[in-house]
């Protein structure tokens, strides 16, 4: 069975994701994320089963994604 989905904005869809992962990537700021914090923060909620590796994978990308947009629009020093 096919289902339609209604268009929505980016922006809508991005505000119940992030809040979906609040204290795992939401929190996270800019300034303060280094590459080993983020590999220590994948690392320690895949050992306690709390997210598959597919996850960390997903959320890497997007992570890496919206940091190389930061550092673009001279948000961030760095993008890590």
């Amino acid at each position: 069975m096919l289902t339609r989905h209604r268009s929505i904005t980016l922006a809508r869809y991005v505000r119940p994701w992030l809040e979906q992962r609040e204290g795992l990537v939401a929190d996270l700021r800019t300034d303060e994320s280094r590459p080993q914090h983020l590999v220590d923060l994948f690392r320690q909620r895949c050992v306690q089963g709390a997210i598959a590796p597919k996850t960390v994978h997903n959320i890497y990308g997007v992570l890496k994604a919206l940091h190389q947009d930061a550092y673009l629009a001279d948000r961030v020093t760095t993008s890590p």
